[in-house]
């Protein structure tokens, strides 16, 4: 830096768009206190923002002035990286009396985060447990005097994540978010390159079910969520972004897969399925039959007052004749033996220990119409309408 000669005139004109000229010292007195004059020099106490531009200097009878410095302000800004949900540590500068805040996301006048003497200002620590997107910004710390000591930008980082699956062997994937479900938007980008949302502010879309079936779920966990991919598939492969409300990227996962499905799982599993189909046709199957046997080998009880009759006509076979009604006829019979003829036939179709002693012929004739044959499956029953033609009298019976 040049000298500047002893009772000359200093101005400073700032670097800021559109600021004018002003002069700070008249003959090398100091008009601010910012700056003082010694030993053809001028020092400048506690550099900001503010003091960045050129300084000149003139004498009282010329209007020319001489630029003897060019103050250009270092960026003396600490940058941190933090990532989504983790913690955010400032450490404050000795001499700090207040530290203020302005987002980059809303622009707007800095806020005041701390202050010295405060209550839950103990030490000179600062601190976020869980970063956001709305944590992101310039810190700055002042002194007393509002003097800027110290700046710190913060940026809100996604966190990244890269799996591998070998598709030979069933795998889930799960990676947490740290945002409560209903926050969160869901991108997939396949292979191809094509994005498809799958959740937005934590509520399912088509593209979800289209593509994964119900494969994919959004859980609520303590310290946030998480996406669980089950049963890992091909088409799984691409990547996974998770965003808050205000659009910033949160978590990032990359899944890759390797290998492919073997056949054989596909074929053990259609194999149990058509096992369990079959063992469910024989149960039913057996059952069946067993219902079956049961109702052939149930008892058949003729109810009581009931009889059962055969008779065997000459050259004709066996039929089963339906039991008679009893009355007081039928019981009048039974009181008598049955005859026999020569071939042993019985004359009687009732079962009896009595029987006429003359007469020839059958007992009883069960009435046929005309056309009908000696078939069991084509006899009528026999009516109780019509017994007095089909029963044989006689004087010689004794009835009482």
């Amino acid at each position: 830096m040049s000298k500047v000669p002893l009772l000359s005139y200093i101005y400073f004109t700032p670097s800021a768009p559109g600021a004018k000229t002003h002069m700070v010292m008249n003959m090398t007195q100091s008009l601010d206190p910012h700056y003082t004059y010694k030993d053809e020099t001028v020092f400048i106490a506690e550099l900001t923002e503010r003091d960045e531009g050129i300084l000149s200097w003139s004498r009282q009878e010329s209007k020319k002035s001489t630029e003897f410095l060019q103050l250009v302000m270092k960026d003396c800004t600490i940058d941190e990286a933090v990532q989504y949900g983790e913690r955010l540590e400032i450490f404050l500068p000795g001499r700090a009396e207040v530290l203020e805040f302005s987002p980059s996301l809303r622009p707007s006048e800095p806020q005041e985060v701390w202050r010295q003497g405060t209550a839950g200002s103990t030490g000179r620590l600062w601190a976020v447990d869980a970063v956001t997107s709305a944590h992101e910004g310039n810190y700055t710390a002042r002194n007393l005097r509002g003097l800027e000591l110290q700046k710190t930008r913060v940026t809100v980082i996604a966190t990244s994540l890269s799996t591998m699956v070998d598709l030979t062997i069933p795998t889930d994937v799960m990676f947490p978010i740290p945002l409560p479900k209903f926050q969160a938007t869901i991108t997939f980008t396949d292979a191809s390159g094509r994005k498809h949302i799958l959740y937005r502010e934590g509520i399912e879309s088509l593209s979800l079910f289209s593509i994964f079936d119900d494969r994919v779920s959004l859980q609520i966990q303590p310290s946030g969520s998480r996406v669980l991919v089950r049963d890992v598939r091909p088409g799984d492969a691409g990547t996974y972004e998770v965003r808050d409300l205000s659009g910033h990227l949160v978590v990032r996962a990359e899944l890759v897969t390797t290998g492919s499905p073997q056949p054989f799982q596909y074929v053990f599993i259609a194999l149990v399925v058509v096992a369990v189909v079959l063992l469910v046709l024989c149960c039913c199957v057996c059952k069946c039959c067993c219902c079956r046997k049961a109702s052939s080998k149930a008892p058949h009880t003729p109810s009581p007052g009931t009889a059962t009759a055969s008779y065997s006509g000459s050259g004709a076979e066996s039929w089963y004749r339906p039991p008679l009604p009893r009355g007081p006829l039928m019981d009048a019979l039974t009181q008598h033996p049955q005859p026999a003829d020569a071939e042993g036939t019985s004359l009687y179709p009732f079962p009896s220990n009595a029987s006429p002693q003359v007469d020839e012929g059958p007992s009883f004739q069960p009435k046929r119409r005309p056309g009908d044959s000696l078939d069991f499956l084509s006899i009528l029953p026999l009516s109780t309408d019509t017994l007095h033609a089909s029963v044989y009298t006689s004087h010689k019976l004794d009835f009482p």
